[in-house]
């Protein structure tokens, strides 16, 4: 083995659904209707509202309009991502597994579908 290539989010952090679990806590929004929320949105626009943007196809502003609109009117998805971000966490035994591996010597890639707008 000469190289390890890793994925993001999930891997080198802590699991996504954490972060989506405390959005519901806060938004009151249950990830079933958000789940309903991205099925209709999939079929009014013909593909995953996640998946085209994890594909730079549409903005996070594009996708969280499309969210919203499925949504009951009472319901908002405003601050969705500061939520999400701020429950993602390190995953401090990843990180330093993959450490101890280029320690050795391996190479280290980075390999994601991230959102253009997260980018550094």
């Amino acid at each position: 083995m000469k190289a390890v290539i890793s994925d993001f989010g999930g891997v080198l952090t802590t699991p996504l659904g954490n972060s989506f679990a405390a959005w519901q806590r806060e938004s009151g929004i249950g990830l079933e209707e958000l789940g309903t929320a991205m099925a209709a949105a999939t079929e009014r626009h013909g593909e995953h509202p996640l998946f085209v943007l994890e594909k730079g196809e549409i903005s996070q502003a594009e996708f969280l309009r499309r969210i919203a609109a499925e949504l009951d009117r009472a319901r908002s998805v405003d601050g969705m991502l500061d939520v999400y971000f701020a429950h993602l966490e390190r995953n401090h035994e990843m990180i330093d597994f993959m450490a101890e591996l280029r320690d050795r010597g391996l190479r280290m890639a980075l390999l994601t579908n991230n959102v253009r707008e997260w980018e550094p």
